[in-house]
């Protein structure tokens, strides 16, 4: 008779579990509880940062993507990345992606860039304090970068492409987590930020690798050597041999460390006469400053054909640069 009890009393409670479940009217729980784990300070940080950058036109990309800003699950992937950390049991954001203009590039520009109503990347970017990687792309965006003010510390890689920005912050290079850092093909960004060259050295074993490639920087190249900078497609028009002359150029080979790399801008000069009977620093130099643009180029330096048959003679005769100068 117990047993009996027992099946009976399991079997009614299966089966009010199966009615409550196909019960319409009933709140899911599972949505509720996946919609309360994603963090909210990260929700309404990166709410602010779509309101900033769109304004008026914040509708039409949330049309385009079929994303309602006060619903979460409808955010797409990658727009921004959530990570689940189990210690927490939350979500994190721990990638961004921003297409200024998902649809057309050449769309929702700002109307008047001296009073703009929208196109601006928000400080909120930094309040995403479990934010690994950064993308911001397209010519909607402009003005200044913000300073992250001692955030984003465990920031590691950053891309900012094809955008109108002007100026970038300095504490920008000194993020303590950031390997690789790209502002690249931003034509109204004329300069790095004051300060930058004097920055202490990235001595960490494996330093952060930076692309400042094809802005609008001009004039002559800033110093501090010590960091592995990429300006090709630049306008500099010169550089400070004194600061080069001092570079220890085989340490910085076998490290894989070289730079910075200069090639495609209008650099015009004679080479160093210290520097001639220095194979290394022949072949060295070579590589981050040429070629440069028709019309430029340095002189006193040997010839592309010596400077290859100098190379394969070196490389045979210093086994252990074999890896590393090609």
């Amino acid at each position: 008779m117990k047993n009996l009890i027992a099946f009976l009393v399991i079997s009614i409670s299966v089966v009010c579990l199966l009615q409550s479940c196909g019960n319409n009217d009933q709140p899911d729980f599972r949505l509720a509880k996946e919609y309360r784990s994603y963090n909210s300070n990260d929700s309404a940080a990166f709410c602010e940062i779509m309101k900033t950058a769109f304004g008026p036109n914040l509708d039409k990309v949330c049309d385009y993507y079929k994303m309602k800003l006060d619903s979460i699950p409808s955010w797409p992937s990658g727009t921004p990345q959530w990570q689940w950390f189990d210690d927490i049991k939350e979500y994190r954001i721990t990638q961004l992606y921003i297409n200024s203009a998902p649809t057309d590039p050449f769309s929702f520009y700002p109307p008047d860039e001296d009073n703009p109503e929208f196109g601006k990347l928000s400080d909120s970017i930094w309040d995403l304090d479990s934010l690994r990687t950064l993308r911001v792309y397209g010519g909607l965006f402009h003005g200044d970068i913000p300073s992250s003010n001692g955030k984003g510390k465990k920031m590691s890689f950053i891309n900012i492409e094809q955008t109108n920005i002007s100026s970038i912050p300095l504490d920008i290079f000194t993020l303590p987590e950031l390997g690789f850092l790209a502002v690249s093909s931003n034509h109204r960004l004329k300069r790095l930020p004051k300060g930058y060259e004097s920055l202490p050295p990235d001595d960490r074993e494996e330093p952060a690798v930076y692309l400042f490639q094809y802005n609008g920087f001009s004039g002559k190249c800033p110093g501090n050597l010590t960091r592995q900078m990429n300006f090709a497609g630049n306008n500099y028009d010169s550089v400070d041999w004194s600061e080069w002359e001092t570079i220890d150029f085989s340490s910085k080979i076998l490290k894989d460390q070289m730079g910075p790399f200069l090639y495609y801008n209008k650099i015009k000069g004679t080479f160093p006469e210290k520097l001639l009977n220095d194979t290394i620093a022949i072949l060295y130099i070579n590589t981050c400053l040429s070629p440069q643009d028709e019309g430029y180029g340095i002189s006193g330096i040997p010839s592309q054909e010596e400077i290859i048959k100098m190379r394969t003679d070196f490389k045979k005769n210093h086994p252990e640069f074999r890896d590393h100068l090609l």
